[in-house]
């Protein structure tokens, strides 16, 4: 039996991507995601207390660049990827660090302006996704999960199957 190391994450970046290049040249970018978690109800009211989770998630190579050139703070962000933790050692103390590292991912829905239907938006997003073109169409065209940055349309970052 195979034990997998898995991650999937579906919430908002809380800053902009920190990026740069490692050693051998390889492109990096740090991304630091918010995720919202019910965490039991609030015993005076009875409302169910939602709990805010940080996770640091780093990508590397092509899925890097085309982060670090359209995420912004409040890009809405679907990831898979692995646990890693690193260990290293500061003067006589020992830290440990325990981040996701990103296998894939697709930007999700941008937030509704004020007073925007749900059908003009999806009308909005049907023109501005052919007038952008560079994606496929017809029967093996990926479906759409949302709105991409500008300038994403067509850019395809993703190497597997997202399970969602």
């Amino acid at each position: 039996m195979s034990i997998d190391n898995c991650v999937l994450l579906n919430g908002r970046l809380g800053a902009d991507p920190e990026s740069g290049y490692t050693t051998t040249g390889d492109a990096w970018c740090r991304l630091r995601i918010a995720t919202d978690d019910p965490g039991g109800k609030d015993a005076a009211s009875g409302e169910t207390k939602m709990i805010t989770e940080w996770h640091t998630v780093i990508f590397y190579r092509k899925p890097a660049e085309a982060l670090r050139e359209h995420a912004r703070k409040g890009t809405s962000i679907r990831l898979r990827g692995r646990l890693r933790t690193r260990r290293w050692e500061r003067g006589d103390q020992v830290h440990f660090s325990t981040e996701v590292i990103g296998d894939e991912f697709r930007f999700g829905p941008k937030p509704r302006a004020a007073g925007e239907d749900a059908e003009a938006q999806s009308a909005a997003q049907a023109a501005g996704g052919a007038a952008e073109g560079g994606g496929e169409s017809g029967k093996d065209a990926m479906p759409p999960v949302g709105d991409a940055p500008p300038g994403m349309a067509g850019v395809e970052v993703i190497e597997g199957t997202m399970p969602f």
